[in-house]
């Protein structure tokens, strides 16, 4: 498999995110600073707390998104995913010392706890579905955020995370 330079992590499908390899390739810059590998992982780590597979709400991270650009997610949340990933986070902030990544790990923490604990214990998993509906959570429409959200609101919503009325994936 080749690295995707434009959209990081690896293949032309979907992407999953690439925890061991991520995880190999930053024990690597703790021995030697090398431009291509902190180019890969910058690109990898910033394409999946900054898209899709970001569950940019409840914090965590989604299973793999269903594109090779990061965006749709299939709306599933595996324990051994996200400690993976925090592991993945916490170790790129002290090699790469970005703020950015510390807050990351921080973020799968917060998940860690308020959803996955549970009587002192961590749950495995969430499930995609919700009544029978593949992501049916985390998905509302557009005029659904427009009646929930102040007209400030909403405009930040929308710039932000680019939200057109017509729908940005459909399902």
């Amino acid at each position: 498999t080749y690295f995707d330079f434009v959209d990081g992590g690896f293949g032309r499908g979907q992407k999953f995110p690439p925890h061991t390899t991520l995880l190999y390739l930053l024990y690597l810059l703790c021995v030697e600073k090398n431009k291509n590998i902190w180019k890969m992982c910058s690109i990898t780590l910033d394409a999946m707390r900054l898209r899709g597979l970001n569950d940019h709400l409840q914090g965590g991270i989604f299973r793999y998104c269903v594109d090779s650009k990061w965006t749709i997610p299939h709306f599933e949340k595996m324990l051994y995913d996200q400690v993976m990933a925090l592991w993945c986070y916490a170790l790129a902030y002290r090699v790469m010392d970005k703020k950015a990544y510390k807050a990351m790990a921080e973020n799968i923490l917060r998940c860690l706890e308020e959803c996955f604990k549970d009587n002192g214990l961590y749950i495995s998993a969430y499930d995609a579905d919700t009544e029978h509906i593949e992501g049916a959570t985390y998905i509302w429409k557009y005029y659904e955020l427009k009646e929930f959200l102040s007209a400030e609101e909403f405009h930040r919503l929308s710039e932000s995370y680019f939200i057109f009325p017509e729908g940005n994936f459909s399902v």
